[in-house]
């Protein structure tokens, strides 16, 4: 009998045709619910997220992914609601679905990610792409693995856009739920002096790690397993200058003290994972805790909040 250990993750992947005219609606309600990342495909190499245009009489087809956890059952069952919805406005085909484990998601990852560009001087390229930089551009090279993180979901992408626009030379950085690595890589090759991230996912914190190496930034990056915890936030009071949590509302609304006893007076929160009907939830809590918002992002249901400690 082999001894090899069988993958620890699973995704589940839908696929659903539609005219183009109804890929917009679909995929906003799969990035929505869809941890893994949203992709738009159509025979013949039309690519929306390109800006390439289709024919009108060709069907396209937008793929979710959903890793299979406790949340899955939940999120599926949205879609199917919003699925529905749409469907009372044109006929669609039922959903197809796929049970796919690790190295199978990594192959489709792989077709999918190309090289993007977040801001004017901000580049993601996965690792495997050869990408000659501008005298200003700052890229991230990237390998996602199993881990949830690219750019191309609006979380990420919104994230990476305010951290940008918001870090300042020397900061120290709490990046919690650190997936790819995606965020910190992007503050330290910014000018951050430290970042410190925590993952429950132990492969997110292996991928996270060996990004790290793969940009040059390893040795200022410490990555734990686990999440952060009253007992940690006692030890690290007024300690960081940013914070980043692209995780969920519950978990801002769980963690919004903690934040406020890290994060030093003046010092940023960046926060996302947030669907948008929850926000004045969140804002509330956060204003509740000593946070001024001071900026609010919405794309695609998500929100992303920028809040300032006072």
């Amino acid at each position: 009998m082999s001894s090899r250990r069988s993958p620890r993750i699973k995704w589940l992947e839908l696929r659903i045709d539609c005219p183009p005219e109804f890929a917009e609606p679909l995929s906003s309600v799969f990035y929505r619910y869809a941890n893994g990342g949203v992709v738009i495909e159509q025979q013949g190499g039309y690519n929306p997220d390109e800006g390439e245009v289709a024919s009108d009489d060709l069907d396209v087809t937008v793929v979710g992914y959903l890793k299979i956890d406790e949340t899955v059952d939940e999120a599926r069952a949205q879609i199917d609601v919003a699925v529905r919805l749409i469907g009372q406005l044109h006929p669609l085909d039922p959903i197809r679905e796929k049970v796919m484990v690790s190295r199978d998601w990594e192959l489709v990852a792989r077709s999918y990610f190309q090289t993007l560009r977040i801001t004017d001087r901000l580049v993601v390229t996965p690792s495997w792409r050869s990408y000659v930089a501008g005298d200003s551009e700052v890229v991230l090279q990237l390998d996602p693995g199993m881990a949830f993180g690219t750019g191309y979901h609006p979380t990420t992408r919104m994230c990476l856009q305010q951290i940008d626009a918001s870090i300042q030379a020397g900061d120290m950085v709490l990046d919690v739920g650190i997936g790819s690595g995606i965020l910190s890589i992007a503050a330290l090759k910014l000018g951050a002096s430290q970042c410190v991230g925590f993952d429950i996912d132990v492969d997110a914190t292996q991928v996270a790690a060996e990004n790290a190496r793969n940009n040059g930034i390893a040795s200022g990056l410490e990555i734990h397993h686990g999440t952060i915890s009253d007992e940690y936030a006692q030890t690290q009071v007024g300690m960081f200058d940013m914070c980043l949590a692209n995780i969920s509302a519950d978990a801002t609304l769980r963690l919004t003290e903690l934040y406020a006893r890290m994060i030093r007076e003046e010092g940023l929160l960046i926060a996302s994972g947030i669907v948008s009907d929850r926000f004045e939830e969140c804002r509330e809590r956060l204003e509740r805790n000593s946070f001024k918002i001071i900026h609010h992002f919405e794309e695609a249901f998500w929100s992303c909040i920028v809040a300032q400690k006072i």
